[in-house]
């Protein structure tokens, strides 16, 4: 954005546009197709077709995440590049100070990675202490006194992988095309007796700023 003055009384406040830039967000389909018998969708003594719409909406909103993690490392800033593939207290530290007040203060601000690099940090410590604090009772993991979120489709810890993202989360912007979709057809494979179930959602994901969100970079 533009830059804040002092003009001072009745002084002349200088003109600071901003410069704008465009975020093209593309959906993309996600999609799966499951069939079950006549026979158990019948003989069941629960909802199958819930349970399926639930089960596969879970799937696709899995394929749709991970290429959401994929978009957002790529478009983040680099923020720090580690000396070995577990990051230490202070490199996380520098990781969270390498990214603007404005973003680091912000109310989404947090942290996003892979379940197994969150496992590898777990242990780490400062001065005895765990940099890790469990939500507990539903509330929200933190990791140095920030949210820290899971996700697929950020890489693990490996060879020059980037599986660490700090910065404002709220920067992250996703656009979904009517929501998950459920169809349902005894037709398609009438002659088998089976019934179609095809769950799909269309959406893309994309970084507003690449100055809200850095990342760790293992050397």
């Amino acid at each position: 954005l533009g830059t804040a003055t002092a003009p001072g009384e009745a002084g002349t406040i200088v003109e600071s546009d901003p410069t704008m830039g465009t975020l093209q967000l593309t959906p993309a389909g996600y999609k799966i197709l499951v069939q079950v018998s006549e026979e158990l969708v019948e003989d069941a003594a629960f909802d199958i077709a819930a349970f399926i719409a639930d089960a596969a909406g879970q799937e696709v909103a899995i394929a749709h995440g991970a290429a959401a993690g994929t978009a957002v490392v790529t478009a983040a800033g680099s923020g720090v590049t580690g000396a070995t593939f577990v990051p230490t207290y202070a490199e996380l530290v520098s990781l969270q100070y390498a990214v603007k007040q404005q973003y680091r203060s912000a109310p989404k601000a947090g942290w996003l990675m892979s379940d197994a690099t969150l496992g590898a940090i777990l242990g780490i410590t400062s001065s005895s202490v765990p940099l890790f604090q469990p939500g507990g009772q539903g509330g929200v993991d933190r990791l140095l006194g920030k949210p820290v979120y899971t996700a697929s489709g950020i890489a693990d810890i490996g060879d020059d992988a980037k599986p660490i993202l700090f910065g404002d989360l709220g920067q992250i912007k996703t656009a979904l095309v009517g929501g998950i979709r459920v169809d349902v057809s005894r037709e398609y494979a009438w002659n088998l007796g089976l019934v179609s179930y095809k769950v799909e959602v269309r959406g893309a994901t994309g970084l507003a700023q690449a100055d809200a969100v850095k990342y760790y970079a293992c050397n």
